[in-house]
């Protein structure tokens, strides 16, 4: 009897982050807290912190399954082996909100480390594939570092560019693609303050970054046009630009109201005289507006009208912001 109970006893000691309770009780489709997150990064953190080298060593699809189970989120149960990252990433790719796409220029370590202290918070995940197919995704714990395995331990490691056997960088198939945010307040702020989030579309189907630039510029009441300096449009996603303004996508309901409507024109900017040669004109009326999202052709995208080699989004785009009085170089 001693012995069914000392057996007992290691198999709850072993086995027991697998089988905790679920602190939360989340879905993907929630408003889950920047907080809650932080308190899930930090679970995993002393989980790993007080293994010692006789302890076993969890896969990456364990650790995915027992940190989502801290905000309450499982996979389906007909799901098995690795199915569940699959459907973690097939989930988080259908709300453009939670998953930020990283620009194919970066591909080396060291690049792709920097990219994601500058766009991830701790607690996110990154996404990766291998032949174009869901492969992992690992929690990001910040400074650079990921929750992973070495030593025949599960320990902090930097971030890798691929898991690819004999691969050091990763390719358009291969390798690190996005980050996933899993807190997220988008819902909250829609509640308070609307915003019309106008996309545009290139007319040319792209499955890379083109790196292409363009300008805002806004209609004053006189209906001439000025340098904006409230709005960049970015590339967001392969073919398709977004504008943002620092802290939101899109054109708030105050805005649409005192300007009424959008009214601009976007422009190819980027030779040497700071001349325009190619624009496209925006005119939208509030009546138009009548739907959260509008698409059109983004018929100035051409990669011969840009020099720029730089995919900017997120914070990089704050500096640009204070530079707008002058124009973008």
């Amino acid at each position: 009897m001693k012995k069914l109970l000392s057996y007992l006893l290691i198999v709850l000691i072993v086995f027991s982050p697998i089988i905790s309770f679920a602190e939360y009780t989340y879905t993907f489709s929630d408003i889950i807290p920047h907080s809650v997150q932080d308190e899930a990064v930090q679970y995993m953190l002393n989980l790993i912190d007080k293994m010692t080298d006789k302890d076993r060593m969890y896969s990456y699809s364990e650790l995915l399954d027992m940190y989502l189970k801290f905000y309450g989120i499982y996979s389906p149960e007909s799901l098995s082996n690795n199915n569940s990252v699959m459907w973690v990433q097939d989930t988080l790719m259908n709300d453009s909100y939670r998953v930020t796409f990283i620009p194919d220029h970066y591909v080396r370590s060291g690049d792709l480390s920097d990219w994601v202290k500058r766009y991830a918070e701790p607690g996110d995940l990154l996404l990766y594939k291998q032949n174009g197919r869901a492969d992992k995704c690992i929690i990001y714990a910040g400074n650079g570092l990921m929750i992973g395995r070495a030593n025949n331990k599960n320990m902090l490691i930097e971030i890798r560019a691929t898991f690819a056997a004999n691969e050091s960088y990763r390719n358009k198939s291969g390798g690190l693609f996005a980050i996933a945010h899993i807190w997220t307040d988008h819902k909250e702020e829609e509640e308070t303050e609307k915003f019309f989030d106008l996309q545009l579309v290139s007319g040319v189907e792209s499955t890379s970054f083109s790196q292409n630039h363009y300008t805002v510029w806004e209609a004053t009441a006189d209906n001439s046009y000025v340098k904006s300096t409230s709005f960049i449009l970015f590339e967001y996603s392969p073919g398709v630009y977004r504008f943002w303004n620092g802290s939101n996508y899109g054109f708030s309901d105050d805005y649409i109201s005192k300007h009424n409507g959008i009214h601009l024109q976007i422009a190819s900017d980027n030779d040497s005289s700071n001349q325009i040669h190619k624009r496209m004109k925006i005119d939208l009326y509030p009546e138009q507006i009548n739907s959260t999202l509008v698409v059109a052709d983004m018929t100035i995208n051409n990669s011969e009208d840009s020099g720029n080699t730089f995919q900017w989004t997120g914070s990089d785009l704050l500096n640009m912001l204070g530079e707008r009085s002058d124009g973008i170089e």
